[in-house]
């Protein structure tokens, strides 16, 4: 949940706190200025929503760098997945073959 975010559909902060919060049900406030109409408890977070994370709507996580793997690495996964589907093919024989 983002601080000072909407309240969604379930609306559980107006019962918790006993009053109407400001802004959209989805997206909440709009300015740094609303996040006052809100409970102490919850101003600073809200102010943080629009001084540190610049008031980003749903961001989108980017991985700078991917993890590589080694060649031998890859080698073993795959021999390792070939075992485990040969053993299961047996073991499905074993008990759908009849004996």
């Amino acid at each position: 949940m983002m601080p000072g975010g909407g309240l969604g559909i379930f609306d559980g902060c107006t019962s918790q706190f006993g009053f109407q919060f400001p802004g959209a049900r989805y997206g909440g406030v709009s300015s740094r200025s609303e996040c006052s109409a809100l409970p102490a408890k919850l101003q600073a977070g809200c102010q943080w929503r629009f001084d540190w994370f610049k008031n980003a709507d749903n961001p989108n996580l980017l991985l700078a760098m991917h993890p590589r793997c080694q060649p031998d690495s890859v080698l073993h996964v795959v021999l390792f997945l070939l075992l485990i589907t040969l053993v299961l093919v047996g073991l499905g024989s074993f008990f759908y073959d009849e004996h």
